[in-house]
């Protein structure tokens, strides 16, 4: 499956129909090795924590909020996660509106209950390593209501009533945002099958890049005029969303999506019991970047227009082969899993290896290290060949991830 990538109208420098976008991914060029697609996403997590409720859309008896969860998924530390999702603390600080919203981690299901009685119902958890989160939740007791709670609070209740050893808690007018960033080994060692079909998971707006940017010795300062722009964007979305207000798609939006979510529909009733669960969220992540990406064209209008609907339906998309690509080809759940990815992992990383350093790399005996790499040709992940000695070369097909 081919990475899935975001029109250029969006992503582009310079596009006239998404300035602050546009501006915003310049702006982090100049300094950043983080992929654009992480910068983008965090404009948008940014977006929502300033907005909170101040914006919805009414969908029969739901109401939308453009909250967010966000997890951007990368290879490894080069790929900077941190440093782009770390750039929503910085901007809500020149905005003066950090203290009043931020949170930093999770410490206990009473202590965010807390968080929201100070805030006035607004809450952005930070997670460096979101793999920190699911150890916490999985290895201790007075945790293990945490997930559940974060399931409840990605609708923004009006009241939110939890039972806990401490007593019974209450927030009102909830709005939970929660921006993480994690290595895909760590997601492989805490996310269990029922983080999937419960739906925590499935909550987040997954961003996953392989796609390693030029490495910056030498980086410059940030640009003043650009930061300056950017942030005279962001205040005016401030300001034109203190007061909530209900917004709408336009007929031709509506039309637009319409059509989109149809066919999406269709995929969800073929799609595997794994991805079920994000299908049914789809919908929801799209109208969250509705609200979000006409606010950085247009902070005052009420009604969201065809262009910003179309774009944020293939932020949606994209988010869904992150997830796909999350779910279905890299985490593991059974240790029969593990080990064959570790195998698989190796002779990818190597492009071409040689039994005894297959060996030497995975520590596996011969006749597990026999049936693992069996199972990956048979998936037509590798080819098995002899090598000039006559011992065995294993090949990655270079047509699979």
């Amino acid at each position: 499956m081919q990475q899935a990538s975001l029109p250029n109208s969006l992503t582009c420098e310079g596009g006239d129909d998404f300035e602050l976008i546009s501006s915003y991914l310049q702006y982090t060029r100049e300094f950043s090795e983080s992929p654009p697609k992480f910068h983008m996403f965090t404009l948008f997590a940014t977006v929502a924590a300033i907005v909170g409720r101040g914006r919805y859309i009414v969908q029969g008896e739901d109401t939308i909020y453009p909250n967010v969860y966000l997890l951007v998924v990368a290879l490894s530390s080069l790929f900077k996660k941190t440093s782009a999702i770390s750039l929503l603390k910085k901007w809500l600080s020149r905005l003066q509106c950090l203290a009043d919203r931020f949170i930093g981690q999770i410490g206990s299901p009473e202590g965010l209950f807390g968080a929201f009685r100070d805030n006035g119902g607004l809450a952005v958890a930070f997670y460096s390593e979101l793999g920190l989160l699911l150890s916490q939740t999985a290895g201790k007791k007075y945790m293990g209501e945490t997930l559940e709670m974060i399931n409840d609070l990605y609708d923004c209740p009006d009241f939110y009533n939890k039972r806990l050893a401490g007593g019974l808690h209450r927030a009102e007018k909830v709005c939970f945002n929660l921006v993480g960033a994690s290595q895909l080994d760590s997601l492989t060692k805490y996310v269990r099958e029922s983080d999937l079909l419960s739906g925590f998971l499935p909550r987040f707006a997954v961003v996953f890049s392989d796609e390693l940017q030029p490495h910056i010795v030498r980086r410059p300062p940030p640009n003043p005029p650009l930061q300056a722009k950017i942030l005279k964007g962001l205040n005016a979305i401030r300001l034109a969303s203190k007061s909530p207000e209900v917004m709408e798609l336009t007929p031709e939006a509506w039309k637009a999506f319409e059509a989109w979510a149809m066919a999406h529909h269709g995929d969800a009733l073929i799609a595997p019991p794994q991805l079920k669960p994000m299908y049914g969220r789809l919908e929801s992540h799209a109208l969250k970047f509705s609200i979000i990406i006409n606010l950085t064209r247009d902070p005052e209008s009420l009604d969201i227009d065809q262009v910003s609907t179309q774009a944020a339906c293939s932020c949606a998309d994209f988010c869904l082969n992150g997830y796909r690509r999350l779910v279905m080809e890299e985490l593991t759940f059974t240790a029969n899993e593990r080990q064959l990815k570790r195998v698989s992992d190796v002779v990818k990383g190597a492009g071409e290896i040689s039994y005894r350093d297959l060996t030497r790399y995975t520590k596996f005996k011969a006749r597990d290290l026999e049936e693992f790499t069996k199972m990956l040709r048979v998936m037509g992940k590798i080819e098995i060949c002899t090598g000039p000695r006559g011992g065995k070369i294993y090949k990655w097909n270079m047509e699979c991830r």
